[in-house]
């Protein structure tokens, strides 16, 4: 596990670095933006929601301003939770294999995880994690890339899964959750992004 979150923290100064770069912050802006344009219509606004990887905090921003109130970010990066607090986000260090110790169970009305299952070496640990502080009905927005399994893992950026199919992430929710929405993005046609409602 210490090895894991070496790798994940590692990735997250990179991307920290990263997006020092205006052009970079602009083309990484544009793709949340564009995402929430369609998860917004599914999440639900009047209960709390949790930011899974939320890193320096780039979601909650957008979350805040489109009117969602109560929300909690979590990162297994100290640097990046630092970063989002300085901008006076409330969020904390966690890692989203063990969310059920940080966060109470069946209270997120609204889950977000963008782009953190492909960084997540037991995915479906974090599934039953997220079922667990999700409530009845509530809805998980996720977000992927699609990619070819490479012959290392992890990659330079972390991922030790790899999805090239809309069914290779829809089959691991079968049980728990009902798929409700999905969509590829418009920018590369590279992301898949959908919605969930977990079972009662």
């Amino acid at each position: 596990m210490d090895d894991y979150i070496k790798t994940q923290t590692d990735v997250t100064k990179s991307n920290l670095k990263d997006l020092e770069s205006s052009d970079i912050m602009k083309a990484h802006n544009i793709r949340q933006n564009e995402a929430m344009n369609f998860f917004e219509k599914y999440a639900l606004k009047d209960y709390p929601i949790l930011d899974i990887g939320c890193r320096d905090g780039g979601y909650m921003k957008i979350l805040k301003e489109r009117g969602f109130s109560e929300i909690l970010g979590i990162d297994c990066s100290e640097e990046a939770i630092d970063v989002a607090q300085k901008q006076g986000y409330f969020c904390i260090v966690g890692d989203a294999h063990s969310l059920s110790k940080k966060c109470r169970h069946n209270f997120f009305g609204t889950i977000l995880a963008s782009h953190v299952l492909e960084h997540c070496h037991d995915v479906n640990k974090v599934i039953d994690e997220i079922y667990k502080v999700l409530m009845p009905n509530g809805r998980l927005l996720v977000e992927i890339p699609f990619e070819k399994k490479p012959n290392k893992i992890p990659t330079i950026w972390g991922h030790y899964l790899f999805f090239e199919e809309p069914q290779d992430l829809n089959c691991m929710f079968e049980g728990k959750f009902k798929l409700v929405a999905s969509k590829r993005d418009n920018i590369k046609n590279k992301w898949y992004r959908t919605v969930y409602e977990k079972c009662s």
